[in-house]
């Protein structure tokens, strides 16, 4: 699959660069490219490479541990800070906003927060749920972009990363 293949099915009619996409429609545009596998040059059996940067700001501990993540919700940073930069700015202060991974527009991760610890970061609104999707049963990525469509490395990137929680939880969301 071409780079411009992957970016439209990702993107099919989840126009993320206008804002017309809700989160779970790009969650599953993601999942779904990762559950294809791609094409064949892709990373495949390598392990994936996950930068971190982590921070004891603007964040909770989880109840229920792991098993209460149901949802892999997908923002946009709306600026172009690098992924590290963003990890390190939500890292030296009280934000009251945060995400558990941030991808750069060469497609490489930033881990904020390690959901192994047992925390959650605060990424969707009040955190009470209206819609189903709380902060506490959902893992965040925000990927680098003022609002422009994402690139082909961070659609790859997204679903390796996709990929990589769900085999950490032993389950898909």
């Amino acid at each position: 699959m071409t780079d411009e293949e992957l970016i439209d099915r990702a993107m099919g009619s989840v126009d993320v660069a206008k804002g017309e996409a809700t989160d779970e429609e790009t969650a599953a545009a993601v999942a779904e490219i990762a559950a294809e596998g791609g094409d064949e040059d892709r990373s495949g059996d390598m392990a994936l490479k996950i930068n971190t940067y982590h921070g004891s700001f603007n964040r909770s501990r989880r109840a229920g541990g792991l098993g209460g993540i149901k949802y892999f919700v997908v923002h946009y940073t709306g600026g172009i800070g690098s992924a590290k930069n963003n990890c390190i700015f939500f890292a030296t202060a009280n934000r009251n906003s945060s995400a558990d991974f941030f991808i750069d527009k060469d497609g490489s991760i930033w881990e904020y927060n390690n959901i192994l610890d047992g925390y959650y970061t605060w990424h969707c609104g009040d955190g009470r749920g209206k819609y189903g999707i709380s902060n506490g049963n959902s893992v965040s990525v925000e990927v680098v972009s003022g609002g422009e469509a994402f690139t082909a490395a961070q659609v790859r990137a997204l679903a390796d990363l996709y990929a990589h929680v769900c085999s950490v939880l032993g389950r898909k969301l």
